[in-house]
């Protein structure tokens, strides 16, 4: 039921946002959905097709230039500029002045400083229509159509993504195995609204898809509602021991039983798990636990950690940066020379080479500013709580892959959740579920 204390009765099916930052954010959400479907692309690169990851690179820029493009087009309002975000625009510049001196303009430069100058526009944008729509909407209303497409689409999506994984699993075709598919923010709404079926698909997803973090990420996410807000049903709080024993009992059936060998997703959980056992039991040291826990991240790490030193560690070394991978420890690992590199998974320290322990601090401070909707109880708007939630995800999934400045989602999200919720009466939704 959708009800206005200044517009009486209201349809959700009738409800038409007019003006231009309602056409902005509506092409913004389409943009976004093309992106998850993009994710689709990512299945060729794991049979081995060449040069996927560089077009799909290029296509999520193509979104980033019509996003931004399109704003400085069309809007004629002001600009919602916060100290915050002056402080982030000051801090994605002066690499520039680091690549500058190290002579290092090369076409990695470049794409660096799109990525991260665009990141910090899209939040600024994305906020200013989004502080320009609550003038008229509420934030639940206007984004109703938008989550309920979303959800469907992040979920054919994942569909879709695993039966072709599975597909070229079968025919021997995967180089290694991964059903790609952007699912945080979908599995965020659902959680935030109640949306028991999508919750319950979205994580079963995580376990299968061979994404080892975004399993991760997810569950953060429901752990996190669950224990802090209480946001959940009643319901899913009594399903929850079913979850729970539905795990456990899964985990052992793996390590205790041959019936599931050929699962591929399985297996790759499982050499998780023994890679952890392993380093518990074997590692005489920190850096011993992570080397065997996760050898390919571990020599991302150890060898752009080595290049990390002096005025460098501070300030960083500018855009365009390069390292080369540790030569010693790829042949103990067993691992072939990939050449140089321009990031790392573990997105920390790759910010720290870019931006210093000076930039990550900052970077902390502006990411985790918008997490305060997950903290204002359960009156905050649903799609603002969803989208804290996702933000969430996303940071945890960033300790090990890199993408949370490349992914536009995030940007919307983090900018949606660091605007504040209106005292004025407003359209607003009551049911449960999207």
């Amino acid at each position: 039921m959708i009800t206005s204390a200044a517009a009486g009765s209201f349809s959700a099916k009738r409800f038409i946002a007019r003006g231009r930052d309602a056409r902005l954010l509506r092409l913004a959400g389409w943009l976004m959905i093309v992106y998850v479907m993009l994710q689709l692309g990512a299945v060729l690169r794991l049979i081995g097709v060449p040069d996927v990851a560089h077009v799909l690179l290029f296509a999520y820029r193509f979104i980033d230039l019509l996003l931004i493009g399109a704003f400085l087009f069309i809007w004629r309002g002001s600009i919602k500029v916060r100290v915050g975000d002056f402080i982030a625009l000051l801090l994605v510049t002066y690499p520039v002045f680091i690549s500058i001196a190290r002579d290092q303009l090369n076409l990695t430069f470049f794409n660096d400083a799109a990525i991260y100058f665009s990141f910090v526009l899209k939040v600024v944008f994305f906020r200013t229509l989004v502080i320009s729509i609550l003038d008229r909407y509420e934030l639940d209303v206007f984004f109703s159509k938008f989550s309920r497409i979303f959800l469907i689409v992040s979920a054919s999506v994942a569909a879709i993504a695993f039966l072709v994984a599975q597909f070229f699993v079968a025919s021997g075709q995967l180089l290694y195995y991964q059903s790609p598919a952007e699912i945080t923010l979908a599995a965020a709404i659902a959680i935030a609204s109640g949306n028991m079926g999508g919750i319950a698909f979205f994580l079963i997803f995580a376990a299968l898809s061979g994404k080892r973090m975004l399993l991760v990420g997810v569950s953060a996410m429901l752990i996190f509602s669950l224990v802090f807000s209480r946001r959940l049903t009643t319901k899913l709080n009594r399903l929850l021991p079913i979850f729970f024993l539905s795990a456990v009992l899964g985990g052992f059936l793996i390590l205790s039983t041959d019936r599931l060998e050929g699962l591929v997703f399985l297996e790759k959980l499982e050499s998780t798990y023994e890679g952890a056992m392993r380093a518990f039991n074997n590692a005489d040291s920190l850096d011993s636990f992570f080397l065997q826990l996760e050898p390919a991240r571990y020599i991302e790490f150890v060898s752009l950690r080595e290049n990390i030193d002096g005025w460098g560690a501070i300030f960083g070394n500018g855009y365009g940066f390069r390292y080369e991978l540790n030569a010693a420890l790829l042949a103990d690992s067993g691992y072939e020379a990939e050449g140089d590199v321009t990031n790392a998974h573990f997105t920390p320290i790759a910010v720290v080479a870019k931006f210093g322990i000076l930039g990550l601090f900052v970077w902390m401070a502006y990411f985790f500013s918008a997490l305060t909707p997950l903290f204002r109880g359960k009156k905050e708007r649903y799609f603002s709580y969803a989208c804290g939630l996702a933000l969430l995800g996303y940071l945890v999934q960033s300790l090990f892959a890199f993408g949370l400045f490349v992914n536009p989602i995030t940007s919307f999200v983090l900018a949606v959740a660091t605007v504040k919720r209106r005292a004025t009466a407003m359209p607003t939704i009551r049911s449960k579920n999207i």
